[in-house]
Formats: C-alpha cells, sequence, structure tokens
C-alpha cells in the first residue's frame, strides 16, 4: 500500500512525493526512539506482575501459619507494597505509550498539513487541479495511516518477543529438587 499510493503522489507532483516519503525517516526515527524503553517497561511489568502473583500465591498457600503467628498486617503491608510496585509501572508503561501515541499523531498531522498546504499552493499557482489536489491529500493520508500502523506493529512485534523471552525463561528453569 505504502508504495504504490508513494508512485501515485510521485505522479501527481514529486514535492508532494518526497513530502511523503518524509514520512517513513521520522517515523523510523519516533519508532526507535520508544522500543527500548517500552521493551524494558513491558519486562518491568512482567516482572512485577510476577512478583505480585507468586506474593499472592505465597500468602494464600501459607494463611494457615501467618494466621496462627498473628502476622496478616505484615504479609497485608507486603502485598499492598508488592502490588503498588506493579500498579506504578503498568502506570508508567502506559504514560510512556501515551507519549508515543501524541508523537505519532502529531507527525502525522504535521506531514498531512505539509501536503494539504504545499498542494493548495500547487492549486493557486495552477501546477495541479482541485481534483489532483484531492487525490494527493487522501492518497497521503493513507500512506501516512499505513506507516503509522506499520511503526506500531512494530512495537506490538517486540513487545511480544518480550512475552515469549519471558515464557521461555519458565520453561527453561530447571525443576526443583524435592528428594532431598
Amino acid at each position: 500500500v505504502i508504495v504504490v499510493s508513494l508512485g501515485f503522489v510521485f505522479s501527481y507532483s514529486w514535492l508532494l512525493g518526497v513530502i511523503g516519503l518524509l514520512s517513513l525517516p521520522l517515523y523510523s526515527l519516533l519508532v526507535m526512539r520508544f522500543t527500548r524503553p517500552i521493551i524494558s517497561g513491558q519486562k518491568e511489568v512482567m516482572g512485577a506482575y510476577g512478583l505480585t502473583e507468586s506474593n499472592y500465591i505465597d500468602t494464600i498457600t501459607g494463611v494457615g501459619i501467618i494466621k496462627a503467628y498473628s502476622k496478616e498486617s505484615v504479609f497485608s503491608a507486603l502485598t499492598r507494597t508488592t502490588y503498588t510496585a506493579f500498579q506504578n509501572k503498568a502506570f508508567s508503561l502506559g504514560m510512556l505509550g501515551n507519549r508515543y501515541g501524541t508523537l505519532a499523531e502529531v507527525f502525522s498531522t504535521l506531514l498531512l498539513l505539509s501536503i494539504l498546504g504545499v498542494s493548495s499552493y500547487m492549486v493557486i499557482d495552477g501546477k495541479i487541479k482541485t481534483g489532483e489536489m484531492m487525490a494527493v491529500v487522501t492518497i497521503a493520508g493513507g500512506v501516512i495511516a499505513s506507516i503509522a500502523r506499520l511503526a506500531n506493529t512494530n512495537i506490538q512485534v517486540q513487545e511480544a518477543v518480550v512475552a515469549f523471552e519471558r515464557m521461555f525463561e519458565f520453561t527453561d528453569t530447571n525443576p526443583e529438587d524435592y528428594t532431598s
């Protein structure tokens, strides 16, 4: 879609095609800027989630001992601390995702406004017709949206890789020896 659409835009005007083509490096830079922090945040969230689940299981399993020694307040505070750490990491990752999404939308809007402005000037100058301007703006909007989806897909694939790595870490652990 991107290649064919850019071909059509270039057929109308090389200048508008170049502006549309600028979206590729801009989105590449944006993705490169946010991929590492998002992946790192995803790992932290998964680790914190694992600690939270482990804490819940340990607490429920040992509830009899906890009650026998009247340590409910200690384990309640531990659970609250563990869950709060998980929530903070998830919130931070969400905020990072929001910043990424906002910047991606700003890039899209600026590129589309640039194409609209240049093509409007070209119509006034008599270089292209109004119908051609509408076609270019429509096609460029599709190109920019496709590039944005492609960038988002890359980040989602990287997050899935992190999830698979965590899963393989779990399956590769050696079983505990209960015979001793």
